[in-house]
């Protein structure tokens, strides 16, 4: 799990093909995905962000959750995009967490319900959940009602340790 950036732009960008071209060589340029092109280094997604702003072909810029091999939930769609093998997530609307417990059978039970919440997973075998971050206290109950604990990430201090 690691941070990334998006800089979404104006659909005109595609009449300047000069420009997808300087975007596309500012540090940490890791590819586009539509009209969002993506960065894995904050400073080089402001540069482009500064250099859209000043042509007016910004539409905004979003702080990214970036998994390799995750596991998509049933609301995937709404909460973020696949490019390549990463999946991206809006890092403001979600919510992550994992799974304290002392009873495996418990907490496979817990899981089975926590996944008709799911927005990704860690992977297909992860204890590492990713849900639309309002439904934490839903996720809290699951896990109680199974003896499990619902343990919280700070994703912002997590995406730093890594």
């Amino acid at each position: 799990m690691n941070s990334a950036y998006a800089v979404e732009v104006d659909p005109l960008i595609a009449e300047i093909p000069e420009f997808n071209d300087v975007l596309r060589s500012n540090p940490g340029f890791a590819g586009v995905h539509g009209l969002v092109y993506l960065f894995h280094d904050k400073a080089g997604a402001e540069q482009a962000a500064d250099l859209c702003r000043e042509a007016g072909l910004l539409e905004e810029v979003h702080s990214l959750v970036c998994l390799k091999n995750a596991a998509e939930g049933e609301l995937f769609a709404d909460y973020g995009f696949k490019s390549g093998e990463r999946v991206y997530l809006f890092k403001d609307l979600v919510s992550a967490f994992t799974l304290e417990w002392s009873a495996l059978d418990e907490a496979r039970m817990a899981k089975l319900q926590i996944e008709e919440h799911l927005v990704a997973a860690g992977g297909p075998d992860s204890w590492m959940f990713f849900i639309d971050r309002q439904m934490c206290t839903l996720m809290e109950g699951i896990a109680q009602a199974y003896g499990c604990k619902a343990l919280f990430l700070d994703l912002d201090k997590r995406l730093k340790k890594l």
